[in-house]
Order: structure tokens, then C-alpha cells, then sequence
């Protein structure tokens, strides 16, 4: 009944710092305990109580249920539905209702017990333990509904659907609480939404966004990014008048609600069930409400619970937690491959793949990537000791500015391992190959690096701030399984997990900022003569605002022909010949069309001036002249990258007014077309 957005197990913080730094790195505002970060898992997604039962998650991932529904001589009489027999496997999140209770995986499936199974009739069944296939980032559970959040962010509904409570308003959400005849679900921004039984204004949220929101029988309860509990709905036993205090986690439930302060001390406001007052003998991690009672978790990972007591809701049992790796492994194809020694990593979940062709590559080799959704997660496995390279581009409008940033979040087995901010760099080095007509540009890659000592782990990275989503890849590189008797000399630091950024190799010149190229080719003259060498260079620089369509450059090329004509004088038969030399030097505008990335057809034309010099040798006699002329061009051609550049094929013609060069030549002009070829590093 309870959705909590957080930072990561209190613990998990405390071995990543230690002791000494754990009020400045795992506090916020002098508190002990962490405070949330809208997405990620808290220590209360692992804890939840129900009318007559109470859950929990241990420490290696096992769901461990009490109270109601745990005995099998009352199965099925009531309050007794199995939903305190949870089945094996390793949970990330649980929820308990009225009468089931729901798991969700470490793989993101949803599992349910209890009430509402698969053809199972009478009043308290309504299909509610019946999860649809598919993968999910979050679970709650109601009277006799249940809501989930897919990996798209959109959430689904199953069970009764009386009031509305299980049909689910279109968009985008990021938790989903469920209460007895009503639904919140709260969106991106934080902003909180409300379906189903509206009598009593449980579905009225307030205009504002939350952190964390929990449904209760008829109120619901959300706590701000101050730490202010704020309640709607059934407002009789002020169950809507949290105190005035600052909070770090509340749970609504039944009539009542508690919040949970930054020293670990529980408040409770509402119906006051017998011994349901607020405790200050006990620091807690986590808390949770139900029907009648309320159940904590303890700095030390002690269950707690107080309040009623008749079906057992209030005796949580000692955890045992340790699990083998076949028990961890149960229900997901890549861990039980793992477990088994069949594999050593491997993806969670299902990811729409995306090739990636790196343009500076020679050889032109693609490398597939998975295309994650904003605020989705990546997940795979692995079983060290080994490293695992992480690889990630984040997809963008090709309008968007460099200066932008975005957070990525890598989870280890649902404890905080990073909370990194990553700056945008956009390129065209990197072409995305699809057929889409739409196609995203890519940003520069970051890689990381994670060192993994000899145990089975999950990774999960969350990124946040991107809201065309992001590609990712990994590479696993495993060392030597280690034997039992070494894993148990190792030291405690030798299971750290060490992630490290690699430094990926950047060029000088920026491919698509500015080009440097050479060309050479032939020159064909319009006034006759031998064909000619032609060569040059050319520098060009793009518009940015112009999305690369168009550039200005600078060309120089030197051209250089012949002319040769037969005349007769008294002496005989002579040839004079001309040699002509023409350097010009032109400023030019280009636009370009690509084809897919590879390929890309552009037309130029450019003004400036051409230095000509014409050498006249006519028997023995040798005249030459000099001069300077305002020249034109313009052509086509065409690009294919390759490396770091492009090759071109280029056509184009050349014009200047016709000059005399004294009485060297009368009437000449280096107008001619031009066919070059050429490479160009960089645009």
C-alpha cells in the first residue's frame, strides 16, 4: 500500500563511507538515515504490513511473512489465505493487502500469494494474486487490487475494479500506492494522480510534488522534498493531521499513518490502536502501517512490530537470512545459468537493440547497443571476480545545446554504488543505423569500469534527465573462479565492488567541428590547350545553428596548362607556347545532404580571386606577364566517411573575366572545370 522514492540501504551508504563520514555522506539536514532521491529503492520498499499479516525482505533477498495466513490447517477460512507463505526467491520490493501479498523480483517480475488466486471464488477473491507477464520497477498492493509499474512507466492494474481503483489513468509514473477502494500513482515532476473511490477526497492530491506517497484504507500520505508529511482523505481520527515535525519516510495504513524522523524515531497520527503510540525506544530504518498495528525495521536489521496482535501481525520472527546461490538464482534464467556455472554474466530483462557504427573506425564495425527509456533501468548480472566494462551514449535532439547535464545512478543489488554527473557532448562521429526517419543524435560515450570481487551480483543503472533515453552495452571479463577456502581468506575489501571512469581517447581536431583536407585532380580550360594538373587544400568549419547542413570554407588550388598555337615567319615553321599557372584563392559556402550517416551529396559556390601567370615562349624569345582577377565557382560532389574523415569526388567550374596580358596574351581567362578527388580530416 506504500510507494517510497529513496536514496539506498542505510547500510549499503555506511560500508561505502564508513562510520566516521556517515553524517555528512548518508545524511541530509543532521540526519541519520538517508533521505529519498525520487526513483530509486528505500529500506521501506522492503517492508510492508497488511490488515492481519506483516513482510519483509531480508538482507540476502528472501520475502519472510507473519501473522494471518501463514498456517496451513486454516488455510482458506478466514483472515487465513496464504498470504504470510510467501514462495522462495530473491525480492527487491514487497507489498502486503488486505488479504495477498505481492513480491517484485530482482528480475522485475511480480509474484503474488494469497487471496485472489488463479480460480479461486468467494468475497475475498478477485483475481488480485494474478500479476500480468512482463517486467516492472514497482509493486503495491490494496484491499483486493493490486497496481504495478511497468519498465515504461505506465501502470497496470488487476483485481477488483468496483470503484475504478484499477483503472489507471494514461501517462508516464514512477510509483503507484494502492489503497482499499482508491489508487495514487505519482508522475515524474512528483506530481500525484488519484483513481478509483473518491467519497471521502482520498484521490484530491494536493497541487504539489511529492518524494514518497502510501495509500491507506481512505487517506493517502505524501512526504515533500522538506521532510513535510502532508495527508488527504478520510480526515476522522485526524488519520490527515501528520505533527509538525520534519520526516524522512511516513506509511499510511488502515485509519492511521507514521512517519519516521531523521534520528530513526517513529511518530504515529490516527486511529490510536491499542499500544499504537508513538515509540522512542527504538531506532528504525524502516517502518510500515497496516490495518491495526505498525512494524519497523531496526538500525541493527531486527524486525519490530507493536500494536494489535490476536492473529499474530505483531510477532515478526527473527530473519534468517542466508540463501545458496541456486535459491537466489530461483525464477531467473540468467541467474540459475550463472548459479550453475553455466555462465558467469549475462542481461536482465529485455532491451530493444540499436547498432552503433563508430565513423572514425576503418573497418567500419558496428557495435550493438541496448536501448534503455528515460528513467528506466539496465540491469545484468555477473559472478566475479572479474571486471565489467560499462559503456553508455545518451540519445539527444540534434537542436539541443552541449551545455547540458544528466545523472546517472548504478545500484549493486539495490544499494547505491555511484550518483554521478555527466556533462552532454554531442558528435556525429557516432552514427545510429535504423531505418526510423527520426533519428536521435548521440553523445560522446562514458565508460565505466567495475572491478568485481568473487560473489553473484545484480547492477542496475538508473539515468536520470534524459528524456530521449540512453544506449547501453557491457563486456565482462572474468578471472578464475576462486575455491571455496580462498573465498573464505579473503579480506572484507576484496568484496568491494571499485567502479572506475575510463578515459576514452578524444582527437585534436573535433570530427564535425572543423576540416582540413587536400585534393588533387585534372583541369579541363575553356579556351583550348592540354589538360592541366590541378591541386589544393581546403579548410571548412560548420554552422552549428545550422544543424551541420551548411559550412564556409576556404580553398586554394594551383592549376597549371598549356596553349599552343602554329604560325610561319621567314625563317619557318614555329609553335609558340604558352604555360599558364593559376593559383585561385576562394571563399565558399557548402550544403550538404547525408544519406544514413556514410554517405552525404553537397553542392559549394564561392567568390575571390585568381592570381595568373602566363609564360610565352615563342623560338628563341620568352615573354611573361602577370596579373590578378576576380574568379567564381561552384560544383557538386560527394562524401563517404571513412576514419576520422571523408573521401571526395568533386566537379566544378571555374570563372574569370577574360584579360590581356600585355603582349604576352590577349583575351585569356583560367575559366575551366575542374575533377578532383581528395580526403578531408574532421567535418
Amino acid at each position: 500500500m506504500r510507494a517510497a522514492f529513496a536514496t539506498h540501504n542505510l547500510w549499503g551508504c555506511l560500508a561505502a563511507v564508513g562510520w566516521a563520514a556517515m553524517v555528512t555522506a548518508c545524511a541530509t539536514g543532521g540526519s541519520t538515515l538517508p533521505r529519498h532521491v525520487r526513483g530509486l529503492d528505500m529500506p521501506s520498499d522492503r517492508l510492508d504490513v497488511g490488515d492481519f499479516h506483516g513482510c519483509v525482505i531480508s538482507q540476502k533477498g528472501a520475502a519472510v511473512c507473519w501473522g494471518a495466513g501463514n498456517s496451513q490447517s486454516l488455510a482458506g477460512t478466514w483472515p487465513h489465505y496464504g498470504q504470510a507463505t510467501p514462495p522462495s526467491g530473491v525480492f527487491r520490493r514487497i507489498s502486503a493487502g488486505s488479504f495477498h501479498s505481492c513480491g517484485l523480483t530482482a528480475t522485475g517480475t511480480v509474484v503474488c500469494w494469497g487471496a485472489g488466486s488463479q480460480d479461486a471464488h468467494g468475497a475475498v477473491h478477485h483475481n488480485q494474486s494474478v500479476p500480468p507477464t512482463g517486467r516492472f520497477v514497482d509493486i503495491s498492493c490494496g484491499e483486493y487490487h493490486s497496481c504495478a509499474v511497468r519498465r515504461d512507466r505506465t501502470v497496470l492494474c488487476w483485481g477488483d475494479n468496483t470503484y475504478g481503483q484499477s483503472t489507471a489513468p494514461p501517462g508516464k509514473f514512477v510509483r503507484v500506492a494502492a489503497g482499499a477502494a482508491h489508487t495514487c500513482g505519482m508522475r515524474p515532476d512528483g506530481m500525484v494522480e488519484c483513481w478509483g473511490l473518491a467519497n471521502d477526497g482520498q484521490t484530491r492530491a494536493p497541487p504539489v510534488p511529492f518524494e514518497q506517497i502510501s495509500a491507506g484504507s481512505a487517506h493517502t500520505c505524501g512526504l515533500q522534498e522538506d521532510g513535510e508529511a502532508v495527508c488527504w482523505g478520510y480526515a476522522k481520527y485526524d488519520s490527515t493531521k501528520p505533527p509538525d515535525r520534519r520526516f524522512v519516510d511516513t506509511s499510511a495504513g488502515g485509519l492511521k499513518a507514521c512517519g519516521l524522523d531523521g534520528s530513526g524515531t517513529a511518530y504515529c497520527w490516527g486511529a490510536n490502536e491499542p499500544g499504537l503510540v508513538t515509540r522512542s525506544d527504538d531506532k528504525f530504518e524502516s517502518l510500515a502501517v497496516g490495518r491495526n498495528n505498525a512494524c519497523g525495521v531496526t538500525t541493527a536489521q531486527v524486525p519490530i512490530c507493536w500494536g494489535r496482535n490476536d492473529y499474530g501481525q505483531s510477532d515478526a520472527p527473527v530473519i534468517e537470512a542466508e540463501l545458496t546461490a541456486l535459491e537466489r538464482a530461483s525464477g531467473d534464467p540468467v541467474a540459475v545459468r550463472i548459479a550453475s556455472g553455466e555462465a558467469r554474466d549475462g542481461l536482465v530483462g529485455e532491451y530493444t537493440q540499436i547498432d552503433v557504427r563508430d565513423t572514425f573506425d576503418a573497418e567500419g564495425d558496428k557495435r550493438v547497443f541496448n536501448r534503455v527509456g528515460a528513467d528506466e533501468l539496465f540491469s545484468f548480472m555477473a559472478e566475479g571476480p572479474g571486471e565489467a566494462t560499462v559503456r553508455l551514449h545518451r540519445l539527444v535532439d540534434t537542436t539541443a545545446s552541449d551545455d547540458q547535464t544528466y545523472n546517472v545512478v548504478m545500484l549493486e543489488d539495490d544499494v547505491l554504488l555511484q550518483h554521478l554527473l555527466v556533462e552532454t557532448v554531442k558528435t556525429d562521429r557516432y552514427i545510429i543505423e535504423t531505418t526510423s526517419p527520426i533519428k536521435p543524435a548521440v553523445t560522446e560515450p562514458t565508460e565505466y569500469r567495475l572491478k568485481i570481487g568473487p560473489k553473484i551480483i545484480r547492477f542496475d543503472f538508473l539515468v536520470r534527465d534524459a528524456p530521449e533515453g540512453m544506449l547501453f552495452d557491457y563486456e565482462f571479463e572474468p578471472d578464475k573462479a576462486l575455491s571455496l577456502d580462498e573465498e573464505r581468506n579473503l579480506p572484507s575489501q576484496a568484496l568491494t565492488t571499485v567502479v572506475t571512469e575510463v578515459a576514452l581517447q578524444r582527437i585534436v581536431v573535433k570530427h564535425g567541428s572543423i576540416g582540413l583536407g587536400a585534393r588533387a585532380g585534372l583541369f579541363v580550360p575553356t579556351v583550348g590547350g592540354s589538360l592541366g594538373p590541378a591541386a589544393g587544400i581546403e579548410v571548412l568549419t560548420h554552422l552549428p545553428w545550422l544543424r551541420q547542413t551548411f559550412s564556409l570554407g576556404f580553398q586554394g588550388t594551383l592549376l597549371r596548362h598549356q596553349l599552343k598555337v602554329s604560325a610561319k615567319n621567314s625563317l619557318g615553321l614555329i609553335a609558340p607556347e604558352s604555360i599558364i599557372m593559376a593559383v585561385p584563392l576562394v571563399a565558399k559556402i557548402g550544403g550538404r545532404l547525408r544519406f544514413g550517416g556514410a554517405i552525404a551529396l553537397y553542392g559549394f559556390a564561392g567568390f575571390g580571386a585568381s592570381y595568373v601567370r602566363v609564360q610565352r615562349i615563342a623560338y628563341v624569345t620568352q615573354r611573361a606577364s602577370e596579373n590578378w582577377l576576380w574568379t567564381t565557382t561552384g560544383g557538386a560532389g560527394v562524401e563517404f566517411t571513412l576514419g576520422p574523415g571523408v573521401i571526395v569526388i568533386e566537379g566544378g567550374f571555374m570563372y574569370a573575366p577574360p584579360t590581356d596580358f600585355g603582349a604576352t596574351l590577349q583575351g585569356y581567362t583560367p575559366s575551366g572545370s575542374m575533377f578532383v578527388g581528395g580526403y578531408r580530416l574532421g567535418l
